[in-house]
């Protein structure tokens, strides 16, 4: 499969209208030591810079989601 393939079959597993706000940028896969999992799986998400329909009658403030650092 290639990457894109990936990213789409990530998206059916994601909350339903997650898509309308953030793009999939990637993921990862990484072994863990659990006796109930054998891997972990992190998706990473981006905020889209667009408002959606919904909200554009309103007032917002663009200050992201996540600032680390």
């Amino acid at each position: 499969m290639d990457k894109g393939t990936d990213l789409t079959l990530l998206s059916l597993f994601l909350p339903e209208g997650i898509l309308d706000f953030f793009d999939i940028v990637g993921f990862e896969q990484k072994p863990i030591k659990n006796p109930l999992y054998f891997n972990r799986l992190t998706v990473f998400l981006e905020e889209k810079k667009q408002i959606p329909a919904l909200y554009r009658d309103h007032t917002y403030k663009a200050s992201g989601l996540w600032n680390l650092g």
